[in-house]
């Protein structure tokens, strides 16, 4: 399965020390439950007040990423993108190979979830952060950003093999997204 679950909960006003603290509880040990969602979960806490216009872009946001079980501000984001990114694909080589399909696509999507969250401070779905990539790389990326997402659907085989040209073009972006974290 490539599904998380995101969730958006919007709060009446800020939230205070108590209420995160508390939040921060709920959130390290959601993922201990044995319910399949308790581990895929992935949101944020705005205010409503800054979801009603567009003066609440780039506020801060209480924050739970995928499989995590620390939740962060988004302005901390930008900070653990730019020192995750360098490293991003080489972590992924520690446990899995760019030799299978699955792995490729999951390397391009997670440095366009990563260069996203870079750019706005936010978490973005698999989906979107794909399409933001298209939208706002250069355009030399398209092709494999399409790939990418054309190809999620297939899901995980570990005797699918990528694309022709797709590894090297993967590493190429890499090098990109490094050269963007250490701007």
């Amino acid at each position: 399965m490539q599904s998380d679950c995101d969730f958006l909960i919007p709060v009446a006003g800020p939230i205070i020390p108590e209420q995160e603290a508390a939040l921060r509880v709920l959130h390290d040990q959601l993922p201990t439950r044995q319910e399949h969602w308790s581990r895929h979960l992935e949101g944020s806490y705005p205010q409503l007040a800054q979801l009603s216009s567009l003066r609440g872009l780039g506020v801060p946001w209480l924050y739970v990423d995928h499989g995590w079980r620390q939740m962060q501000w988004s302005d901390a984001l930008r900070q653990r993108m730019r020192r995750d990114i360098p490293t991003a694909l080489s972590d992924k080589q520690g446990w899995i190979s760019l030799d299978i399909a699955w792995a490729q696509r999951y390397a391009v999507t997670t440095l366009c979830r990563m260069l996203y969250t870079l750019d706005s401070g936010q978490v973005a779905s698999k989906k979107s952060a794909l399409v933001w990539a298209g939208e706002n790389l250069e355009p030399r990326w398209q092709p494999l950003f399409r790939q990418a997402d054309e190809d999620r659907a297939l899901g995980f085989d570990p005797d699918a093999v990528p694309r022709e040209g797709s590894v090297s073009t993967t590493l190429a972006f890499a090098g990109y997204a490094r050269a963007i974290a250490r701007r």
